[in-house]
């Protein structure tokens, strides 16, 4: 896959984000009217307008973890989705540390997918269209 280029990311983490985000949203394949994956629909084109308000450390550690992700086989990305799960069970740091993954494991792709946008060269249904969302605002009177 052709990579956007990124202020925040580097390649390396912009192909972990287009792994972690196939794990998180895989999409319904062989479906003509389920969702796309995170990767088909381009959104990763987007990044930038997500992580414009990140903190720089956070970007840096971002960076890295998904540098990693972008590695290793999916399964461990699963595996690591599944601890995070367990923050609420862990004692202080570590449900800190666990917290803070899942945020950042499940985070910039849902916000990214569901924001509906795609990238360049996309023609199937956007994520809207799949769930049958509109926006629709009319004046009171």
């Amino acid at each position: 896959m052709d990579y956007p280029h990124s202020k925040y990311l580097s390649r390396a983490a912009l192909k972990g984000l287009d792994k972690v985000g196939d794990v998180v949203l895989p999409g319904e394949p062989h479906s003509d009217n389920g969702f796309p994956s995170f990767s088909e629909t381009g959104c990763i084109y987007h990044v930038d307008e997500v992580l414009v308000t990140t903190a720089c450390d956070d970007v840096k550690v971002l960076n890295i973890l998904l540098a990693i992700l972008g590695l290793l086989p999916s399964f461990i990305t699963r595996r690591l989705l599944q601890l995070s799960g367990l923050e609420k069970h862990a004692p202080g740091l570590l449900g800190t540390a666990l917290r803070l993954l899942g945020v950042a494991l499940r985070g910039v792709p849902v916000s990214l997918y569901y924001s509906n946008l795609t990238g360049p060269g996309y023609t199937g249904k956007t994520v809207h269209e799949v769930m049958g969302y509109q926006v629709q605002c009319e004046p009171d009177y």
